[in-house]
């Protein structure tokens, strides 16, 4: 029997005003259908979209369920993609930076030296990092095809869900991991983005999407001029290579 050993929910906030004008509508340059349609390994990529009734937008596609797109209204009320990415299925299998928005695992971050012990067994992972597992390994999710599909919220509203099976060994890791990952726009302009998983045997988890946000604008101005504040009682210090010091 499946235990469910995952459930969490992220709300991405994105401050908005409620109208939508349509002169504005039609300067949102909204990515194409054609350019996320494409067979890879024999399961078949496409381009999803949802809105709400203030006129925000986000784009996926089932190619790593990657965050392609997302539209807010900046200060001047003008509709902005504040997430970096490319405009083709194409330009991604490309790209050189593998983690532009998708959901990467099954252990997003790095593990030291791709080990870890579990009930007592000690299990190696693959190297891709210096000599550490970064990000679920070589092929991570970030490189799968997903199964989409659209559903309903409890709220009523559309999302998609976008579900994988990793199975018992790969990458390193150990047990046959079903996940899924619901995208969702809220009315009051959030992005949700809902992870469930279950595993036929006991394993680590820790999946996270690697979106990269501009809030100018994608690529109109350097993000230096950004500043984020943690409220935080603790932080975790690392190493040279990024690997946590304990």
């Amino acid at each position: 029997m499946n235990k469910r050993i995952l459930f969490m929910m992220i709300s991405v906030f994105c401050l908005l005003n409620a109208s939508f004008g349509q002169s504005v509508q039609k300067k949102m340059e909204l990515l194409k259908d054609a350019s996320f349609k494409m067979e890879i390994g024999g399961k078949k990529t496409a381009l999803y979209t949802l809105n709400n009734k203030n006129g925000m937008i986000v784009q996926l596609t089932n190619y790593g369920a990657r965050v392609v797109a997302l539209f807010v209204k900046d200060k001047n009320q003008q509709f902005q993609d504040v997430v970096w990415g490319y405009p083709s299925i194409k330009q991604y299998l490309s790209s050189t930076d593998i983690y532009c928005g998708p959901i990467v695992g099954r252990y997003g971050n790095r593990i030291g030296k791709g080990q870890f012990s579990l009930d007592g067994k000690n299990y190696q992972l693959t190297l891709n990092n210096h000599g550490n597992h970064l990000h679920g390994g070589t092929k991570g999710f970030e490189s799968k095809v997903w199964d989409a599909e659209m559903i309903k919220t409890k709220e009523g509203q559309e999302a998609v869900k976008m579900s994988y099976l990793s199975v018992d060994g790969e990458e390193g890791y150990p047990g046959n991991l079903k996940i899924s990952v619901s995208y969702s726009l809220t009315e009051s302009n959030e992005l949700k983005i809902e992870y469930e998983a279950t595993t036929d045997a006991p394993t680590v988890i820790n999946p996270t999407s690697h979106c990269y946000f501009n809030l100018h604008g994608t690529t109109k101005k350097s993000t230096n001029s950004h500043i984020l504040q943690i409220n935080a009682d603790k932080y975790t210090p690392t190493d040279s290579l990024l690997i946590p010091t304990g």
